[in-house]
């Protein structure tokens, strides 16, 4: 997105910190740029819980077929242990890359604040 000039008719100046905020850039930013990443990084992690929960289920019906072979004394530990240890998802890593100025910041905080929400 190339940098825009605020317009003086929607800019606002922040009595904090005197920055000068142009609403309708920060919409057209909003809109354009951080929704449609968002969008894209929630089908990513849609995908990706998708398929930890097929490893899992694989995992689990290979545990349990191993502890009915095995002798039901064995088995009935390991089955139940890595069902439980699948219930958290690992981490989905993303890079963002950019040149500096061109918001990687402002777009990590905005993503944090969508992705707290669930």
């Amino acid at each position: 997105m190339a940098f825009s000039a605020p317009n003086p008719a929607t800019a606002t100046t922040t009595a904090t910190t005197g920055a000068v905020i142009d609403s309708a850039l920060v919409s057209r930013q909003v809109q354009q740029y951080y929704l449609p990443v968002y969008a894209y990084l929630q089908s990513m992690y849609d995908a990706h819980a998708g398929r930890c929960a097929s490893l899992a289920a694989t995992n689990t019906a290979n545990a349990t077929h191993t502890a009915n072979t095995a002798g039901a004394g064995a088995g009935g530990s390991s089955a139940s242990s890595s069902a439980s240890s699948s219930a958290r998802l690992p981490p989905l890593l993303v890079g963002i890359s950019a040149p500096q100025g061109c918001g990687k910041t402002t777009l990590t905080d905005f993503l944090i604040r969508l992705f707290q929400r669930w």
